[in-house]
Formats: C-alpha cells, sequence, structure tokens
C-alpha cells in the first residue's frame, strides 16, 4: 500500500503552458492542454516555443500551430487515461487491504 501511495499520491498535479508571440502585428497564442506529467509539459513548452519562433524567426503557420496542438491533445489522452488507471489501481489495492484488515479482526 505505501509502495502504490508513492507511485501515485493521492494529490494530482496538472501542469500546462500558456506561450504567445506578436510578429508585425500577428498574435499567436499555444496553451497546452493539462497534463499530470511535468516532463510532458516541459516538453510541450519547448515544441511551442520552437513551434511558435523566437526573436528575428518567423511566427509558426496556422497549420504548424494546429499540427502541435494535435500532437499534444492525443499524448495528454493517453497520459490522463493512464493516470486514471492507476488512480483504479490504488483505490482497488485500498479496498483489499480494508478487506484483509477487516476479516483478520474479526477472525480474532
Amino acid at each position: 500500500l505505501q509502495r502504490i501511495l508513492h507511485e501515485d499520491p493521492p494529490v494530482t498535479f496538472y501542469f500546462s503552458s500558456d506561450i504567445s508571440r506578436k510578429v508585425n502585428g500577428k498574435d499567436a497564442r499555444v496553451m497546452s492542454r493539462f497534463t499530470p506529467v511535468l516532463s510532458s509539459a516541459l516538453h510541450f513548452r519547448s515544441l511551442i516555443r520552437k513551434t511558435l519562433g523566437v526573436g528575428s524567426e518567423p511566427l509558426g503557420r496556422a497549420d504548424q500551430i494546429q499540427k502541435l496542438r494535435d500532437i499534444i491533445k492525443k499524448q495528454v489522452l493517453e497520459e490522463r487515461w493512464a493516470h486514471q488507471q492507476s488512480r483504479q489501481r490504488l483505490v482497488a489495492a485500498v479496498e483489499a487491504e480494508v478487506a484483509r484488515r477487516l476479516a483478520s479482526e474479526a477472525s480474532l
């Protein structure tokens, strides 16, 4: 039970980035979806910055930005599903431990 709680603590943090850039009067803004995986959120931030460009680089095209959004969406949905599965395993483990302890106390 302690191992499960260590691997998946009961409080979940979600991470996201919201980055915008203005070039020659054109605005572009990309906000990544919220993910429970910090490393993914940091990777998304890097991809967003590369897509939007920096300094004198040109602003990313609309199709590039949309492709990036689609990539982020797909990965976040997979990560949320995996997190949900982990949560369900945690609940099952806690229920099993409670049942085991109740059975043990009843036999005394």
